[in-house]
C-alpha cells in the first residue's frame, strides 16, 4: 500500500513538470459576479515562422450572467495574426491574415453562471527574439471596469530550440532523486519487516 503512495506522487510530480503554460487569475467585480480569467499558449518557446495559439479562457464563477462581453487583445510584436476562433454567438475583428493589430471578439448571447467560454488567437513568429503576449482584456455591462489577464513570455530563437530538445533538466533531476528515494524508503520498510 504504502508503494502505491510513492508512486502516486511520482505521477503528481511528473504531471506538474509536463503542464501547461498558464497564467490564471480571478478578479471579483461585484459581489454577485464573478469572472476567472486565463491566458494559455501551446508552446514555452517557439522559432521564428512557427504558429503560436493563444487561448483565452473566462469562466463565470458568478450567480448572475454576464452581457455584452467584450474581449481585446492584439498581435504580440514580433507575430503577425494567422488567425482566430470563437464558438457560436460570438463576432470577431481581426486584422488581415499575416498583418498586425487588435483582435475583437463580442458576445452576442450572454455567458450564464458556471459557464465557460475559450477564444482563441492564433499568430505566427516573424522574429528571433521573445515574445510577449501582452494578456487580454475583458468587459461586460455589469463590470464597473474592464477585466485583464497576466501576460505571458515565449523563448525564441536557436536557445528556444534546445530548451524544448532537452526540457526542463531541473524538474527531471528532481524526478529521479524523489523516485530514488521512494525506492529506498521502500527498501527500508521491506528490510524492517
Amino acid at each position: 500500500m504504502q508503494a502505491k503512495t510513492y508512486w502516486g506522487l511520482l505521477i503528481i510530480f511528473a504531471v506538474a513538470a509536463v503542464g501547461w503554460v498558464s497564467r490564471p487569475m480571478t478578479i471579483q467585480a461585484q459581489a454577485a459576479i464573478d469572472l476567472a480569467l486565463e491566458q494559455r499558449v501551446d508552446a514555452n518557446s517557439a522559432s521564428s515562422g512557427d504558429r503560436l495559439t493563444f487561448s483565452l479562457i473566462m469562466t463565470n464563477t458568478g450567480t448572475q450572467a454576464l452581457t455584452g462581453l467584450l474581449v481585446n487583445d492584439v498581435t504580440p510584436a514580433g507575430t503577425t495574426f494567422f488567425g482566430a476562433s470563437a464558438p457560436r454567438g460570438w463576432l470577431m475583428t481581426t486584422p488581415p491574415q499575416n498583418g498586425s493589430g487588435e483582435v475583437a471578439w463580442h458576445s452576442t448571447e450572454p455567458l450564464q453562471p458556471n459557464s465557460r467560454v475559450e477564444l482563441q488567437l492564433i499568430v505566427t513568429v516573424q522574429s528571433d527574439r521573445s515574445i510577449v503576449s501582452a494578456g487580454f482584456s475583458a468587459t461586460a455591462d455589469q463590470l464597473s471596469q474592464p477585466l485583464t489577464s497576466p501576460s505571458i513570455t515565449i523563448a525564441v530563437g536557436p536557445q528556444a530550440s534546445e530548451a524544448v530538445a532537452n526540457p526542463s533538466i531541473g524538474w527531471l533531476a528532481i524526478i529521479v532523486v524523489l523516485f530514488v528515494l521512494m525506492i529506498g524508503v521502500w527498501r527500508w520498510k521491506a528490510i524492517r519487516n
